[in-house]
């Protein structure tokens, strides 16, 4: 079961909503469930997000819009995650990444490294943990992780 943010004055779910700014995240995922996964996800903890379902579409969303995280499937078809990251990292510097994979048919959890290696903030292996996800895109926009997530 999905985790649950306790409420308090030092929450994550406070820091989250304070200053009428919301982070935004855009997910790219070619898997409509995945995608509204961590869609439900990351809107439960008070991310702003967007997702798209191919590669070229993320680039897309990344030229209208700002986002402060991206989230990139590894494995997808057209444009693999590894492009994706080459991609933001040469036109947009500064938009923090964190790679996600299943490992596909042939367990390719290799990929990780190398997206860290082009400069992922962090990467994550499918199937998804509510409270990691959280704590990793909250690193990304300078939310400490102070044990106010917790398991339903």
């Amino acid at each position: 079961m999905l985790g649950r943010i306790r409420p308090g004055a030092g929450s994550l779910l406070d820091r989250a909503t304070r200053g009428n700014r919301m982070d935004r995240v855009l997910v790219i995922d070619d898997d409509v469930q995945v995608r509204k996964m961590l869609e439900e996800m990351l809107s439960r903890a008070r991310f702003a997000v967007t997702t798209v379902g191919d590669g070229q579409s993320g680039l897309d969303a990344l030229d209208r819009q700002d986002f402060g995280c991206v989230i990139v499937d590894m494995i997808m078809p057209h444009m693999d995650g590894l492009e994706i990251i080459r991609r933001i990292a040469q036109d947009h510097p500064g938009t923090q990444v964190i790679a996600l994979t299943g490992g596909g048919p042939f367990h390719r959890y290799d990929l990780l490294e190398k997206a860290v290696s082009l400069g992922a903030a962090d990467a994550l292996r499918k199937p998804l943990d509510y409270e990691e996800l959280i704590t990793v895109v909250g690193r990304v926009f300078g939310r400490e992780d102070d044990g106010e997530i917790l398991s339903a």
